[in-house]
C-alpha cells in the first residue's frame, strides 16, 4: 500500500484523499504525467490584467460630459424656478 506524503498514513490505492491529514492522494498516472481519464484541463489561461481597458483620456471626457449634463439640468431647473 502507498503511503500519505503528507503524514506517511498507509492509503488504499483507491482513496483520492488520505483519511487522516486530507491531503491529494497521487496516482499512479499523475506521476508519470500522463492524462487522468475524466480530468478536466484548462483550454488556456486566464490573463490578470482585463483585456480591454479605457485610455485615461477617454476617461476623463466621459466624466466631464457627465457634469456638464448635470450642470445643465440643474441651471435648466432654476430658470424654471
Amino acid at each position: 500500500m502507498p503511503a500519505c506524503v503528507s503524514c506517511s498514513t498507509e492509503l488504499d490505492p483507491l482513496w483520492k484523499f488520505c483519511v487522516t491529514c486530507g491531503a491529494p492522494v497521487a496516482r499512479a498516472t499523475e506521476l508519470r504525467g500522463e492524462p487522468i481519464p475524466g480530468a478536466i484541463r484548462p483550454e488556456h489561461t486566464v490573463s490578470a490584467s482585463p483585456s480591454r481597458t479605457i485610455p485615461p483620456g477617454a476617461l476623463i471626457v466621459i466624466v466631464l460630459a457627465v457634469v456638464g449634463v448635470i450642470g445643465v439640468i440643474f441651471a435648466a431647473a432654476a430658470v424654471l424656478r
